[in-house]
């Protein structure tokens, strides 16, 4: 997996050359020279991006979630992401999206977490809300240890850099990167309100998420969490998002002090 972000970052940096000098003839030496010194130039910028990228894939990964809800009696299946936040002598607690676990009165939903190894846990839900669209379930504790993500102290800023990291309807974590571009209402009018009604600004970011991204977490430079993914703008016949909404940190702190009473870790 890090021999591939290599790779890609190597693409990256030769394209960029070859394209910013695309009206001079080079030599393989020329380039290999300016590939060279490209790095040297900016080999504290990549150190940091690799190190985020290494820390995120070896440690963050150990508190997502991916989240199956069973609806009975339709018997459809919901998949979507979370985060555990908390914990205590026999439960992890997983925060996620209002509108991943709600059923109507008269359905019934049946919820499994998958940690990052596959590993699989019947969990409950215990409190659910569409102003915040977050939810928080709990599954009991293995042999296995999870980790907790940590929380930032404040929100993110704009063009603070940003990472999305959750189970797009796959069995593999994705990880994009982006930018916060600002914060703002989302119009929800065409949603009914029993399942997502945010009133508040949220984060906007164009780092892309796919269908299927709701409760995915979203990290800092310092892979502190600073927000939760629960919408996105898809353009119609594409799978990737233009814009993502996130419910900001100071608004997922606020939930949990409400209805969970706070972190106790």
């Amino acid at each position: 997996m890090i021999l591939k972000k290599y790779l890609i970052l190597l693409v990256t940096i030769l394209s960029m050359l070859i394209l910013s000098s695309c009206q001079e003839e080079k030599t393989y030496d020329d380039l290999r020279d300016e590939f060279q010194n490209h790095l040297d130039n900016n080999h504290e910028l990549y150190q940091e991006r690799l190190d985020f990228f290494n820390t995120a894939s070896t440690e963050t990964i150990k508190s997502i979630v991916m989240i199956s809800v069973n609806v009975i009696p339709t018997n459809t299946t919901i998949r979507a992401s979370g985060v555990i936040f908390d914990e205590d002598e026999t439960y992890y607690y997983v925060l996620t999206n209002h509108h991943v676990v709600y059923v109507d009165q008269n359905e019934q939903g049946i919820y499994r977490i998958f940690d990052y190894q596959g590993n699989i846990y019947q969990a409950s839900l215990l409190t659910s809300n569409p102003s915040y669209d977050l939810a928080i379930l709990r599954f009991t504790k293995s042999i296995k240890t999870l980790k907790l993500v940590e929380f930032s102290e404040e929100d993110a800023i704009k063009d603070d850099n940003i990472m999305i990291m959750g189970y797009p309807n796959i069995r593999m974590v994705a990880m994009t990167m982006g930018a916060v571009i600002n914060y703002d209402k989302l119009d929800i009018s065409s949603i009914n309100e029993n399942i997502i009604d945010v009133q508040f600004d949220v984060m906007i970011s164009y780092a892309p998420v796919n269908y299927g991204s709701s409760g995915s977490l979203v990290i800092n430079e310092m892979s502190k969490l600073v927000g939760i993914v629960f919408s996105a703008y898809i353009p119609a016949n594409s799978d990737i998002s233009e814009a993502t909404f996130i419910i900001p940190l100071s608004k997922v702190k606020e939930f949990i002090t409400l209805f969970h009473g706070g972190i106790t870790t």
